[in-house]
């Protein structure tokens, strides 16, 4: 496995064995020119494949200068680049980024600019594409620039070295919508990393925390309703483990089990309220919300409000309201 600094020279993906010409390949710069520095065939040893929405490309390159001109396409996603071997430059108009063995770089690229990348000594890298439509909108405000640097040594940046590589050594063993949400699980850890730059340390291990807990809050409010629902299925979905994910949501309240109970039980009560559910029954409004048993939905809602699911219903009827009794 690869050390951030690139003391290890073992591959994340199995590159190719003989050299290919990089012309043929698909990269995510589409209309560069590339050349080879000591007049030779721009030649490399490459791997790449999909993730979801997102590519991995490893590419072990001979010296070469790469060169977008202005008014080019775009790459179709942001580009995270893991720089394992080599120094060398990227440039975006008037912006010049240098980098060296365990920097990482992130490239927001438009059309507008020339771009031009400059690799002297030849160059090892990992880059991942990711959807521009899932980065973007994560970036902090007045940090969003064409070309990123996050140096070597950058706590927050060495969490991230170790996330993308292992998500890439996984490429092609997880089920797609695993790959998907872990897609969106990396975008984050991009964003924080990037707005890391400039905080306190204290500040960047909340900003994670606080990041990875809203994204388990959000799935489970868009599941709630499925009874199948598990804190390990969830855990898997979002790309961690249970006792993270248990760790999380402890943090600022109830756990798993009773988040999950809690928000069925109070959509059932505004279902038994609600005068579009009047002909709806209570078993199918328990069912609706999330439980299979009914003795178990008719027991929590007499602990959560202190009557039964009809009286609820009966009380709404005559604008009596019903108030939580136990909280859990």
């Amino acid at each position: 496995m690869m050390t951030r600094a690139g003391e290890a020279q073992s591959m994340v993906l199995p590159l190719v064995s003989a050299p290919v010409d990089l012309g043929d390949v698909p990269l995510p710069f589409p209309e560069a020119a590339l050349h080879r520095l000591d007049n030779g065939e721009a030649t490399a040893r490459i791997a790449g494949r999909g993730f979801a929405d997102a590519a991995i490309f490893e590419v072990d390159t001979a010296p070469v200068h790469l060169l977008r001109p202005c008014g080019a396409a775009a790459p179709d996603g942001c580009q995270l680049v893991l720089h394992i071997d080599g120094h060398g430059r990227y440039r975006s108009g008037d912006l010049e980024l240098r980098h060296g063995p365990g920097d990482i770089a992130l490239l927001d690229l438009d059309g507008e600019a020339p771009f031009e990348v400059v690799h002297p000594e030849g160059a090892h890298v990992l880059c991942w594409s990711l959807p521009r439509a899932s980065l973007a909108p994560l970036l902090p405000r007045g940090r969003r620039s064409p070309l990123t640097l996050i140096p070597s040594g950058e706590p927050m940046g060495d969490v991230l070295w170790q996330h993308a590589q292992h998500l890439a050594v996984s490429a092609g063993r997880l089920p797609r919508p695993v790959e998907a949400g872990l897609v969106v699980n990396l975008c984050g850890l991009v964003a924080l990393t990037v707005g890391a730059l400039s905080a306190p340390p204290a500040g960047r291990r909340r900003g994670y925390r606080v990041h990875l807990r809203q994204r388990a809050l959000d799935y489970i409010a868009a599941h709630r309703h499925d009874p199948g629902l598990t804190a390990a299925r969830a855990a898997t979905e979002l790309g961690m483990s249970r006792r993270w994910l248990h760790a999380l949501l402890r943090d600022t309240g109830p756990g798993f089990a009773a988040l999950v109970v809690g928000w069925r039980l109070r959509d059932s009560l505004e279902r038994l309220r609600d005068p579009d559910y009047a002909e709806v029954s209570v078993a199918e409004i328990a069912y609706q919300c999330g439980f299979n048993d009914l003795s178990t939905f008719y027991r929590r809602f007499r602990q959560r409000f202190g009557c039964t699911p009809l009286a609820a219903r009966r009380a709404a009827s005559r604008s009596c309201p019903v108030q939580e009794k136990n909280r859990q």
